[in-house]
């Protein structure tokens, strides 16, 4: 079973990590051996990915895992 994050919480950290390292969606696409529709999917809150593409959009990106998990939870709402 595929746990998947926060869709609408995981696009705003994408989109922003992504501009922030200048790519456009197709390059991030490409250096994380995925289809550019993938990203634009996960960025208009279509999808949410799985840990195994977490992982790859991190490494994509140059920035740990873990630091985008983080701020994707600093983001829900205090329960």
């Amino acid at each position: 079973m595929a746990t998947h994050i926060s869709t609408p919480l995981f696009a705003s950290v994408l989109r922003r990590l992504r501009r922030k390292s200048g790519l456009t969606q197709g390059q991030l696409a490409e250096k994380a051996s995925c289809d550019d529709s993938y990203i634009s999917y996960l960025e208009c809150e279509k999808r949410g990915p799985s840990l195994e593409m977490v992982l790859k959009i991190s490494y994509a990106l140059d920035y740990p895992a873990w630091k985008l998990v983080r701020e994707v939870e600093r983001k829900l709402p205090e329960s």
